[in-house]
This record gives C-alpha cells, sequence and structure tokens, in this order.
C-alpha cells in the first residue's frame, strides 16, 4: 500500500510548503525552542490546527497552557 506521508513529513528542518502558510498572515510571535523545565496547567503536543484552537481558547479562559511543537507551527497544514 502507498504511503499517504509526504516523504518529508519528518524533516522539520526544511519543512514542506503549505497553502496556510503561503496564504496566511504572519503569527507575530516568537516560538522559541523549549529548553530546561516549566509547568503549567495544560500542555498540548502538536501545533497544528486542532492544538492551536485549544491552545487559544484555554489560554482566553485562563489557563496556563504550553503548546509543544517538533516541526514549526502550524506545518504541514492544508
Amino acid at each position: 500500500m502507498a504511503s499517504t506521508t509526504h516523504p518529508h513529513a519528518f524533516h522539520f528542518a526544511t519543512p514542506v510548503d503549505s497553502y496556510w502558510e503561503a496564504s496566511a498572515d504572519p503569527l507575530g510571535v516568537e516560538t522559541p525552542a523549549f529548553s530546561g523545565s516549566d509547568s503549567c496547567d495544560v500542555a498540548i503536543i502538536g501545533g497544528g490546527f486542532t492544538g492551536l484552537s485549544a491552545a487559544i481558547e484555554l489560554a482566553s479562559q485562563g489557563v496556563g497552557v504550553r503548546l509543544l511543537e517538533a516541526g514549526h507551527i502550524a506545518w504541514g497544514a492544508s
């Protein structure tokens, strides 16, 4: 069976271009690499549409949120 994953899906240093990145406004926030330790109310693994939506909703309600993404935010979004 053929793979449904793009051949460069896990090459985070050179991500595949996406329609979202080509058409969306820049985030306008820094997304530094995580190092050390931290604490939060909720840790979200994955910075795709669902993870971003969850993080925004929780943060707007005053919840301490940390979003962890191995690549860059919204990488690979359609």
